[in-house]
């Protein structure tokens, strides 16, 4: 009996080992447990978009305009590179180089004395209407060919072109007018015209030299009390030009000499910057990029790509410090809320559709900033997300990431994650003229917000 009862649990126990669940044969396990879950909120504003705008940061906004200011000297030593402004100290304001206002004086040129308008005779190529003098044999063709070397002027200069609205004083249109059969003596503005007496050839003569209407800077010349020194016999008067006469002609040549100069060692210079460096801008219309580096020297001079890398990153570094006074919220309404558990981490995907409604025309400066933000019941910042940024240039998508790390949330407590955004105040902060004082704003049409969470 015993022996049979022994045997009859051997048996039971076989049985029971040889069928249990823990070794199935011929069956296979269809799934195990899940270790993640995956959620998803979003909301499509197309109906009804949001539209977000600028902010201002106060707490980081020396460190944003040093890096705009960057960014903006970069770009205009590119259209404007130093070869472009005169070689001043850094710390002194520059100007561009052959533009009034150079460091050398040597490009402060006057306004032209003599202007075609009203001055034919001064256009190169119209030759001279005057009869005598040094200009009486003036070519059609007589403009020299200006040599320049090493940006100063080797040769051809002046033309003396501008001169030709002056008194040429070896003229003969420097006889007094309405005399005539006189005998001259002496040369240039030394010479003594003794005349007969008629009644055309008085003392009040004037002389008959060509003016030009348009005149400017020089005194002009044909609107004197008087012109000569006068002395007079019985049958004849001699005429000599008095010294108030003399000094404007000397006056009016000396001006139009140094006006060419002038222009001359403008043009020579400006070769020598167009033709041996491609500094563009400042060749071509130095008015322009090269005009607004001048305006913000010496801030640009030391700005190189590699120092702006670093400012942007200080900024961007104090943004994500100063988070919780500069970001906003993008939709109150829209966000992920539940019950941290233990050893749970969380992957979030953040996903938004956006469309800038005001274009950056290559604005580097304009960016539009991302994050999201985990708070707790009592509405208290608890975990804080990288930045993720977009330039403003073109409609863009956001598609930013972030893991919290298994212990970083209280388990057993609520909690509630939202994305937030910043975009910096544009009005002093542009990095191009045409953008200064942009409002900028983005229109917000899709959101999502996945969370993917994971226990460890």
């Amino acid at each position: 009996m015993v022996k049979n009862k022994k045997a009859l649990i051997l048996l039971l126990v076989f049985l029971a080992f040889f069928n249990s669940p823990a070794y199935p044969k011929n069956k296979s396990i269809k799934y195990l447990p899940s270790s993640q879950d995956i959620d998803t909120v979003s909301k499509d504003y197309s109906s009804s978009p949001i539209v977000l705008g600028e902010i201002s940061c106060f707490t980081c906004a020396g460190l944003f305009n040093l890096s705009y200011a960057c960014n903006n000297c970069v770009k205009l030593k590119e259209a404007c590179p130093d070869d472009c402004l005169t070689t001043n100290p850094p710390d002194t304001q520059k100007v561009i180089k052959c533009t009034e206002g150079d460091e050398s004086a040597d490009y402060n040129c006057t306004e032209a004395p003599f202007r075609v308008a009203g001055c034919p005779q001064v256009e190169c190529g119209a030759g001279t209407t005057g009869t005598g003098g040094s200009r009486s044999s003036d070519k059609s063709t007589d403009c020299e060919d200006l040599t320049c070397s090493s940006g100063s002027v080797l040769s051809g200069s002046p033309y003396g072109l501008q001169r030709r609205g002056c008194p040429d004083a070896d003229s003969d249109e420097l006889a007094p007018a309405g005399c005539s059969g006189c005998i001259v003596s002496g040369t240039g503005k030394d010479r003594v015209w003794t005349c007969p007496k008629t009644s055309s050839c008085t003392s009040a003569s004037s002389p008959s030299f060509q003016t030009c209407s348009e005149a400017f800077g020089p005194p002009r010349c044909d609107n004197l009390s008087s012109y000569y020194d006068v002395t007079c016999a019985p049958v004849s008067c001699a005429y000599s030009l008095n010294s108030t006469f003399k000094l404007c002609i000397d006056t009016c040549a000396t001006y139009a000499d140094d006006y060419e100069e002038c222009q001359d060692r403008v043009e020579c210079c400006t070769r020598e910057l167009c033709g041996t460096k491609s500094t563009g801008d400042c060749c071509t219309s130095p008015e322009s990029r090269c005009k607004e580096r001048s305006t913000v020297s010496p801030a640009c001079y030391n700005s190189t790509e590699g120092r702006c890398t670093k400012l942007n990153q200080k900024a961007q570094e104090c943004l994500e410090g100063a988070e919780g006074t500069c970001f906003r919220k993008i939709d109150s309404n829209t966000y992920y809320d539940f019950t941290a558990r233990t050893g749970e981490a969380y992957n979030v995907i953040w996903q938004i559709n956006t469309q800038p409604l005001v274009e950056a025309k290559n604005d580097e400066n304009a960016k539009f900033y991302t994050m999201i933000k985990v708070v707790n019941s009592s509405d208290m910042t608890v975990y804080s997300s990288r930045l993720h940024q977009k330039s403003l240039n073109a409609t863009f998508s956001i598609y930013g990431k972030a893991l919290i790390p298994k212990g970083t949330l209280k388990p057993g407590k609520y909690h509630k994650i939202q994305v937030y955004y910043f975009m910096n105040d544009n009005v002093d902060n542009a990095s191009t003229s045409e953008n200064e004082g942009t409002d900028y704003k983005v229109k917000i049409k899709h959101m999502s917000l996945t969370v993917i969470r994971v226990r460890e």
